[in-house]
C-alpha cells in the first residue's frame, strides 16, 4: 500500500489543490449549469474559499409547476474569524434572458475549517428546464 502510494506521488498521480482566483467581495460571476452537476468555483473572497456549487432538483422538473432543489457549497474558511456568506443564484437561458432569482439562506463560515453548506429552495419548473447559465454573487460579511 505505501509503495503505490509513494509511486502515484512520484509520478504526478496524486491529487492537486485546485488554484483558487481573487476576488473582489462582494463577488460575482457567471458559470455553466448542468443541473445535478457541480459547478468548479475556485474563487478565494476575503479569505474565504468557494470550492464548488451544486444545484439539484429533487424531483421531476414539469413546466407550470415549482421543483425544490437542494443548493449545495463546498469550501474552506482559511482566515481567522467566522464570516457569514450571503449567496444570490440568478439563472439565464441561452441567450442570457434573467429567468428565475434563487436567494439561498445566509450561512456562517468558522475560521480556518472547511464548510459544506446545504439548502433546500423553490424554482419555477419553466425556469429550470430552460437555464443553461447562473450568475453566482457572494458576498462576505
Amino acid at each position: 500500500m505505501l509503495a503505490v502510494f509513494a509511486s502515484s506521488a512520484l509520478f504526478g498521480w496524486a491529487q492537486e489543490e485546485p488554484q483558487y482566483k481573487p476576488g473582489e467581495n462582494p463577488y460575482q460571476d457567471e458559470f455553466v449549469l448542468k443541473l445535478g452537476e457541480p459547478i468548479a468555483l475556485y474563487v478565494e473572497i476575503d479569505g474565504t474559499r468557494f470550492a464548488e456549487l451544486t444545484i439539484t432538483p429533487q424531483g421531476n422538473v414539469e413546466p407550470g409547476k415549482n421543483v425544490k432543489c437542494q443548493v449545495v457549497m463546498t469550501g474552506a474558511r482559511v482566515a481567522s474569524g467566522r464570516v457569514e456568506v450571503l449567496p444570490v443564484l440568478l439563472l439565464e437561458d441561452q441567450n442570457g434572458k434573467s429567468l428565475d432569482r434563487l436567494t439561498p439562506a445566509p450561512f456562517k463560515v468558522r475560521g480556518e475549517r472547511p464548510f459544506e453548506y446545504k439548502d433546500t429552495i423553490t424554482a419555477s419548473g419553466d425556469s429550470l428546464a430552460a437555464a443553461t447559465k447562473v450568475w453566482v454573487y457572494l458576498e462576505i460579511r
